[in-house]
């Protein structure tokens, strides 16, 4: 991803925040906080996904365990479009991802998976009768 967004950074003490337009509230600057804020930005500015269409951090169910996924991107129906994990820019192996975003796409159901360290990104496409291929571009 080749994208500079206007990202809302604040200091309480020697603690750094970002905030969540998703949220609507300061987080704690984390790596993978960051790259997920990056990306929600890229959405909406570069590709014109509104707020209201993405959902971060959603609880699904997961083999009898809750767990969240980063981001989630809808169409104008609320069906998901595309279900993202975030990683730190630190992590370079995404390809130890892909197991864990199947995973939870088996309850999501998202046609498009994206795994991004930032820089770095794994775009998948659902094709009909053959499953997942890496793809180019992301389209949503």
């Amino acid at each position: 991803m080749k994208y500079v967004p206007e990202l809302k950074l604040t200091k309480k003490g020697a603690v750094d925040y970002i905030w969540d337009p998703l949220r609507k509230k300061y987080l704690v600057l984390q790596p993978e906080e960051f790259v997920r804020q990056l990306l929600i930005i890229y959405f909406n500015e570069v590709h014109g996904i509104p707020f209201i269409r993405m959902s971060s951090e959603y609880l699904i169910p997961v083999f009898k365990t809750q767990k969240r996924c980063d981001l989630l991107v809808f169409d104008p129906n609320g069906k998901v479009l595309l279900l993202a994990e975030c990683k730190s820019f630190k992590e370079k192996k995404l390809n130890l991802t892909i197991d864990q975003i199947q995973n939870y796409n088996l309850y999501v159901d998202a046609p498009r998976l994206l795994i991004t360290n930032g820089p770095d990104c794994l775009y998948f496409e659902q094709l009909e009768g053959v499953g997942f291929q890496t793809a180019g571009d992301i389209k949503i």
